[in-house]
């Protein structure tokens, strides 16, 4: 996706997700906006020069749709004044993390039995995934972008690139069996867009 594409996204998500959360009775004090674009839930996209600092930093480029997603928002915040919907608010170029630099102790326990899961079991997406066919091993080397949620997160993996050079992406969390896996950020973003309008999912 390119960053015209997630601004159209985004746009009405965002507003719809205000609206969400002021028909649950709270407060406008109460909802966390601020003054950027997506109805204050977004911020000034990310300069190149910040892209690249990130990169250079993080020793790797970004998969694509996540990189034009920081380029039309730099961050993004989750509305809900209670909790944080899911995986939490979304960093900005600045903020993004190995996830084995700011929680080792997941990974430890996620690896502390390992399975051997064959690549026709894993390499499942959609509907028909087993999300416990994941390979916790992955967590090593995943890129945590999202913060403050219950515990949860959502997770950019290195592991697994496609041709397109998109890397796979996980919402995973401690309460969740095991891990909801994408082909790429684009793929899960646009799912969790297609389940808040089917009223499944509140936020991003």
């Amino acid at each position: 996706m390119t960053r015209g594409e997630w601004a159209r996204l985004l746009e009405p998500w965002a507003a719809a997700v205000l609206q969400q959360v002021e028909s649950e009775g709270y407060e406008p004090d109460e909802i966390e906006v601020g003054t950027g674009p997506f109805s204050g839930l977004g911020f000034p996209g990310a300069t190149e020069a910040e892209l690249a600092a990130a990169e250079a930093r993080l020793g790797c480029r970004l998969p694509p749709s996540y990189r034009e997603f920081l380029a039309c928002t730099n961050g993004l915040r989750q509305a809900d004044p209670c909790m944080a919907a899911l995986g939490g608010h979304f960093w900005g170029a600045d903020g993004i993390e190995w996830l084995r630099l700011r929680d080792a102790e997941v990974i430890d326990i996620w690896n502390e039995s390992p399975v051997e899961i064959p690549d026709e079991e894993y390499f499942v997406y959609g509907e028909d995934q087993d999300c416990m066919s994941l390979r916790p091993e992955y967590l090593r080397n995943a890129l945590e972008i999202s913060y403050e949620g219950d515990a949860g997160w959502y997770l950019l993996i290195p592991d697994v690139v496609g041709a397109d050079g998109e890397w796979e992406a996980w919402f995973f969390a401690s309460w969740h069996p095991g891990a909801a896996r994408y082909r790429s950020f684009a793929e899960m973003m646009l799912a969790r867009h297609r389940r808040f309008q089917a009223g499944g999912a509140s936020g991003f």
